[in-house]
């Protein structure tokens, strides 16, 4: 558990650098930023989950393994 909560939070700065480089270099605060950051984030953790869930059905559907 631990090794997995280590792992989400890499993953997390890893984001956060790229999303703020971005921001900044749109013309953003960094203050701005660090506001919007959680919001952010956690759009972008739903996001992927729901892409991840689409892919899985999408691959069951065409195994005919299960009519999801």
């Amino acid at each position: 558990m631990r090794e997995q909560n280590d792992r989400a939070a890499a993953q997390e700065r890893l984001e956060k650098h790229r999303a703020r480089t971005s921001w900044v270099a749109q013309g953003g605060r960094a203050e701005a930023f660090e506001q919007a950051w959680p919001e952010m984030w956690h759009e972008m953790l739903k996001s992927r989950t729901l892409e991840v869930e689409h892919a899985f059905r999408q691959a069951m559907r065409e195994s005919r393994v299960s009519s999801i």
